[in-house]
């Protein structure tokens, strides 16, 4: 149980940095389309129909943007989450381990007491 959920954390992990990515090659390339915007409105005398166009473009980029913000959230919500669960398992697997050894020495004590007997 305690590898499946360091298994997830890791692949969480993962998949967050690979968003991370992604939401950086996306503001980039954001932008990127907005300094072409910028250099399209000044050097062309069709500026409306292109302007239009930019901006529609840059209005798609944003919103993929805006999701993935989103996803990056829910994934970091989500490896929170895993990483509580795994830090219950240890306590719980660290108390029945105690709880266990407490056994133990009271066998070991009883089986003493026994054979003096």
């Amino acid at each position: 149980k305690c590898r499946e959920l360091e298994s997830k954390v890791l692949s969480l992990q993962a998949e967050l940095e690979d968003n991370n990515e992604k939401l950086a090659d996306s503001d980039r390339i954001r932008k990127q389309q907005a300094q072409e915007l910028s250099e399209m409105i000044e050097s062309k005398d069709d500026a409306g129909k292109n302007v239009h166009e930019l901006e529609k473009s840059k209005r798609a980029l944003d919103n993929l943007v805006q999701e993935q913000k989103v996803q990056l959230e829910e994934l970091e919500d989500e490896l929170q989450g895993v990483e509580d669960a795994k830090l219950r398992l240890e306590v719980n697997m660290q108390a029945m381990k105690a709880n266990f050894e407490r056994e133990l020495v009271s066998r070991d004590e009883a089986s003493e007491e026994k054979r003096r007997q």
